[in-house]
């Protein structure tokens, strides 16, 4: 039975502080063990924290909302040929369900620091988003997301 992932971001965003340490793989598999997919803890795994960090620097920087850094190339796992895909992020619901989350300051009750910074330091972005906000680099590189 799916996860009802809605219900479940609180348990899914402790689950990120726990597995800090851990590899992809070991995230996606303590996501399985919570009850998702392989497909959705794939997605979740690295949706969540692009999301979350994005949110985060939100006002900082905000060329992260522009356009052009909302579109990604994206490989999925299921299909059989190595051809990408451009897709919007808002194509993902984990992607919107998560930027949603992370974006209500009402919902940071249910959400500790230490859990909202580990999911943001596990962004594929973090580094990048870093050198932006210290003018090391002027845009973020293109996304390239195997899901």
């Amino acid at each position: 039975m799916p996860l009802n992932l809605t219900e479940s971001l609180q348990s899914i965003a402790t689950l990120f502080l726990e597995a800090e340490k851990d590899t992809d793989e070991q995230l996606q598999q303590r996501l399985i063990e919570l009850g998702m997919e392989p497909a959705e803890a794939r997605q979740w795994s690295i949706l969540m924290p692009l999301a979350f960090a994005r949110a985060a620097y939100r006002f900082q920087l905000p060329e992260l909302n522009d356009e052009q850094n909302q579109y990604v190339q994206c490989k999925m796992e299921s299909e059989s040929s190595d051809e990408s895909h451009t897709m919007k992020l808002n194509q993902f619901a984990p992607y919107m369900l998560a930027y949603s989350w992370a974006s209500d300051c009402g919902q940071m009750d249910s959400i500790t620091s230490p859990e909202y910074n580990a999911i943001v330091r596990r962004s594929i972005e973090f580094e990048a988003i870093q050198s932006l906000r210290t003018g090391a680099i002027q845009t973020l590189p293109p996304l390239s997301l195997e899901l």
